[in-house]
């Protein structure tokens, strides 16, 4: 009777410390599929901020406007920003 019940909580404590490897297993997958999500994230930013640089050039170039330093300033302000964004996306190192 002893033996069985040794033999029982042996087979409780391996299902237990098998557990916990599959548990930290998952938490490292999901902690990568994370870090890949921001990398996507942050080049999409960098992707915006070169359309927005591209359309702001062609639209002064073959546009009318009288006030060209406003797009100027405007698309400037866009294309820093969502450049910063993608920037601090694509920076994981420290998370």
């Amino acid at each position: 009777m002893k033996t069985m019940k040794k033999n029982s909580q042996a087979v409780r404590k391996s299902n237990y410390f098998s557990y916990l490897c599959k548990t930290k297993q998952c938490y490292d997958e999901k902690k990568e599929v994370e870090k890949e999500i921001r990398k996507e994230v942050g080049k999409w930013f960098m992707d915006i901020a070169k359309y927005v640089a591209t359309a702001t050039l062609i639209s002064t170039f073959l546009g009318g406007f009288n006030n060209k330093w406003m797009l100027y300033c405007s698309g400037f302000t866009l294309v820093s920003s969502f450049f910063f964004l993608g920037v601090r996306f694509l920076n994981t190192k420290n998370k």
